[in-house]
């Protein structure tokens, strides 16, 4: 040791370096201490509160505008092969899954106007094809969907309004009939302002409504359709109507 003693003369050996503590000796201090227990339970509990807070006001604004926008059928509904489709044993609502629901913006357009050379064509191609009827059932029964009552109703009303040979008593029912539809629909959408005062030339653009998706209701009736021209065919079958859309 003679070259340590020559470097370190008059200087005291170094210290001894304390052993490290261990991470279970530090594991075991704080489980040992109640209070920190607590202390880290409880900030863990308003970590979870918080989040669950938050995914279910998620949940609940992605969901607030379509849980009526998108009714279901009722949930003591039978399922569809346990119907008759005889008398008043049928499905109260079209089976029809429409998946994901549709955003609408509501624009003014120049289409489908009064009284052009080409509204009678728009008008007359918003009935999809058999008019707005399906059949339903071994026997083929005939029903009318509600919301090609309504479109047809419409064009009545353009009818009605350069035609004055229709029936009033036609065109009653029709008044009554969207009233009831209005209703029943209930859309809750808020639209700002006063859409009577809007100047809707340069202001085109109004609410933006969460819908089903009616495209979905028009390729149905078209696939039904075309099943029952074929069924026609092969029943021998006649009907007054021939074609997938006509004049109301």
């Amino acid at each position: 040791m003679p070259i340590l003693r020559a470097l370190g003369k008059g200087l005291s050996p170094p210290a001894t370096p304390s052993p490290p503590i261990s991470s279970s000796f530090l594991t075991a201090a704080t489980m040992n201490d109640p209070r920190r227990n607590v202390f880290v339970f409880a900030a863990a509990l308003t970590t979870l509160s918080i989040v669950s807070i938050y995914l279910t006001y998620t949940l609940f604004v992605l969901t607030r505008n379509i849980e009526f926008a998108t009714p279901q059928l009722s949930n003591i509904a039978k399922p569809l092969h346990h119907y008759s489709y005889e008398g008043d044993d049928y499905p109260p609502e079209l089976p029809l899954n429409f998946g994901r629901p549709v955003q609408m913006v509501m624009e003014e357009s120049i289409h489908y106007a009064l009284d052009d050379n080409v509204s009678p064509d728009e008008w007359l191609h918003t009935s999809p094809y058999g008019t707005g009827a399906i059949r339903l059932g071994p026997e083929k029964r005939s029903f009318f969907v509600s919301m090609f009552h309504e479109i047809h109703c419409l064009r009545y009303f353009r009818q009605g309004l350069t035609d004055s040979k229709l029936g009033e008593a036609h065109l009653q029912h029709c008044f009554d009939y969207l009233r009831r539809m209005s209703l029943c629909q209930s859309d809750l959408t808020l639209e700002p302002g006063d859409f009577a005062g809007r100047n809707l030339a340069g202001d085109a653009v109004g609410a933006t409504h969460v819908c089903r998706d009616w495209e979905a209701v028009y390729d149905m009736l078209k696939v039904d359709w075309v099943s029952w021209f074929r069924y026609r065919a092969q029943h021998n079958i006649s009907t007054v109507y021939e074609g997938p859309n006509r004049v109301e």
